[in-house]
C-alpha cells in the first residue's frame, strides 16, 4: 500500500527559511508589510519548493472566527469625495446614494466610514496622505470624483483601496462601477421594444473617455444586432448645443428617439424646433438628476457603495495593499425606468413626418 506524502505545514518552512518563527511564515504568505520584503521573497520561495498549500478548511474557521469575535476597535476606512462639504455631498443624490450605503456596508462590516473631502478648498492629497499616515488609516475608498480632477498622489503601497468609477485613473488598480456597456444595450433594448428602429445617440463631449467608449460600445453592440440596418453616426454636442445642428442631425437620419447622456436634453429638442405632433421621443442615459417622467437608465449607486466597501475590507483581511498587478473591474448592472419621454411609439410618430 502507497505511503501517504506528508504535507508541508508552516513549521516545516519556518525550519527550512532559516529558523524564522511560525507566525513569521504566516505573515509572510499573506504578503504582510510588517515583515520585510527580503524576508517575504525568502519565505515564499521556500512555501513555493516544498508544495505548501493553504488549508481551505483552516482559512475558513480563521475568517469565522474573525467576525465573531467582538471587534473593540473598529477599522477606519477613508471615503475620499471632491466636495465643498458635506452638505455639498449629501446635496447630490447621486454621490449622496455612494455616501450612506458605503457607511452602511462598513457599519455591518465591523468598520468606520469618515469623510475626508479634497480640492476646491479643502485637503490637497499631500495634506490628506499625511493626515491617514499619521492615524494608521490605510483603507481607502476614492469616491465616483469628476472626470477631470487631478489624480491623488498618494503613498499607494500603504493603502487597501478601490475606486468608483474614475476611469481615467490609473490608481487604484481596483474599479467599482455601473456596467455601462450593459446599461445602454438595456436601453436601446427598451426602445426597440416600444416601436423605435431609428434610435440614435447624442452626447455630450466632455466626459471620461472611458465612461463614454463603454456607452458607444454597448450603442455599436446593439446596432449590429440587425446587419441590414442603416447605422446612425453619434451625435457630440458641447454644453450649450447648436439647436439646428440637433433638427439636421434628427431630419437627415430620420431619428425617431435618441439616448442621451445630457439631463436637459427634452429642452435642446424643444428649442431644436421638435416639439407638439413633431415631438422626437428621448431617453436619459442616467435619470439621477431627471424629473420622474424622463425614462432612461438607473445607476446602481447603493450596490456600488456597498461592492467598494466589501472589496477594501477583504483587501484589508488578505493584507493586498498598494498597486495590484493587473487592474481589476467589477461592473454593476444598471436598472431601467419607464417614463412619459419614452411613450410606446404610435403610428403617428414623426418617424413619418421626417421623410
Amino acid at each position: 500500500m502507497p505511503t501517504r506524502k506528508k504535507r508541508a505545514t508552516m513549521r516545516d518552512i519556518a525550519r527550512l527559511a532559516g529558523g524564522v518563527h511560525p507566525s513569521t511564515v504566516s505573515l509572510a504568505l499573506c504578503n504582510h508589510p510588517s515583515i520585510s520584503l527580503a524576508t517575504r521573497k525568502r519565505i515564499q520561495a521556500v512555501a513555493k519548493a516544498v508544495g505548501y498549500r493553504r488549508d481551505p478548511l483552516l482559512d475558513a474557521f480563521n475568517a469565522r472566527r474573525l467576525v465573531m469575535l467582538p471587534h473593540r476597535i473598529q477599522p477606519v476606512i477613508a471615503f475620499v469625495a471632491d466636495f465643498e462639504s458635506r452638505d455639498a455631498l449629501e446635496n447630490s443624490p447621486h454621490h449622496a446614494a455612494l455616501w450612506r450605503s458605503a457607511a452602511a456596508a462598513g457599519q455591518s462590516l465591523y468598520c468606520r466610514l469618515e469623510l475626508f473631502l479634497i480640492g476646491r478648498g479643502g485637503l490637497t492629497a499631500e495634506r490628506l496622505d499625511s493626515i491617514l499616515h499619521t492615524r494608521g488609516i490605510d483603507l481607502l475608498v476614492a469616491a465616483a470624483l469628476p472626470a477631470g480632477i487631478a489624480q491623488l498622489h498618494v503613498a499607494w503601497d500603504r493603502y487597501c483601496a478601490v475606486k468608483i468609477d474614475c476611469f481615467d485613473w490609473e490608481v487604484p488598480g481596483h474599479t467599482i462601477a455601473a456596467d455601462l456597456r450593459q446599461g445602454m444595450r438595456l436601453a436601446v433594448g427598451k426602445a426597440r421594444n416600444l416601436g423605435y428602429r431609428r434610435i440614435g445617440l447624442a452626447m455630450a463631449r466632455v466626459g471620461e473617455v472611458m465612461r463614454n467608449d463603454l456607452l458607444k460600445a454597448g450603442y455599436l453592440i446593439e446596432q449590429h444586432q440587425d446587419p441590414g440596418e442603416q447605422q446612425i453616426p453619434f451625435l457630440f454636442m458641447e454644453e450649450q448645443a447648436d439647436p439646428r445642428v440637433l433638427e439636421q442631425w434628427i431630419r437627415t437620419h430620420q431619428v425617431d428617439a435618441v439616448l442621451s447622456n445630457q439631463a436637459g436634453f427634452g429642452d435642446m429638442l424643444k428649442a431644436a424646433g421638435f416639439t407638439g405632433p413633431s415631438n422626437v421621443a428621448w431617453a436619459c442615459l442616467d435619470v439621477t438628476n431627471t424629473g420622474a417622467d424622463v425614462a432612461g437608465m438607473v445607476m446602481p449607486d447603493e450596490s456600488v457603495g456597498s461592492l467598494a466597501v466589501e472589496q477594501v475590507v477583504y483587501l484589508s483581511r488578505t493584507n493586498q495593499r498598494g498597486i495590484p498587478p493587473s487592474a481589476s473591474f467589477t461592473f454593476v448592472s444598471v436598472g431601467w425606468r419607464d417614463g412619459a419621454s419614452l411613450p410606446p411609439r404610435s403610428v403617428e410618430h414623426p418617424s413619418h413626418l421626417l421623410q
